[in-house]
């Protein structure tokens, strides 16, 4: 019987890392992870992958994935978007009013 090493995951690079989420995400068929699907599939857990890269958005993002769950978003560009979004739906007939920063209101005419 041949016996062999499982690999090595200490001290393992940043390439490593990012290959390994691609490696899953290419298993799976799918163009993003969830960290669910990553720790019951990857060679590490995805909080490695958080500590080393700060987040597993920004993980995602440099392997090449797709981010589909963003957090902490500006707020500049959260605004953007409401302007975007309260022109569009006003062509559509819809009222958006949106007062403070964080307070919106939709409703219809």
């Amino acid at each position: 019987m041949k016996y062999e090493l499982e690999p090595e995951n200490r001290n393992c690079t940043d390439q490593v890392l990012l290959d390994d989420l691609k490696h899953i995400a290419n298993l799976l068929a799918k163009a993003t992870l969830t960290k669910e699907e990553y720790d019951k599939h990857g060679r590490f857990h995805s909080a490695t992958v958080r500590n080393r890269f700060g987040t597993g958005n920004a993980a995602l993002k440099l392997s090449g994935l797709v981010v589909q769950k963003r957090v902490n978003i500006p707020q500049v560009e959260m605004c953007a978007d409401l302007r975007k979004v309260s022109t569009t739906q006003a062509a559509l007939g819809m009222n958006i009013e949106a007062s403070g920063s964080a307070n919106v209101r939709i409703g219809s005419k």
